[in-house]
């Protein structure tokens, strides 16, 4: 189960993600809508699996495709 913790500050929203990334994780709904720039603290990310990893891979593209730094 991944857990995260949020901060907005200057537009920047900032997560620290812990715990794992897996089929059950919906990275979406965890972070939900971003400002202008997000910065990710993935220190306390224990495990990612081949699931977990595509999910990442489409919730970053999707924020890239809109123009989120």
């Amino acid at each position: 189960m991944l857990t995260i913790n949020k901060e907005l500050k200057d537009s920047v929203l900032t997560i620290w993600l812990s715990g794992n990334v897996d089929e059950t994780t919906n990275l979406n709904q965890l972070i939900g809508p971003v400002p202008y720039s997000l910065a990710v603290n993935c220190r306390k990310v224990e495990r990612i699996n081949s699931v977990g990893g595509k999910h990442w891979i489409r919730t970053f593209d999707s924020f890239r495709a809109k123009g989120t730094h």
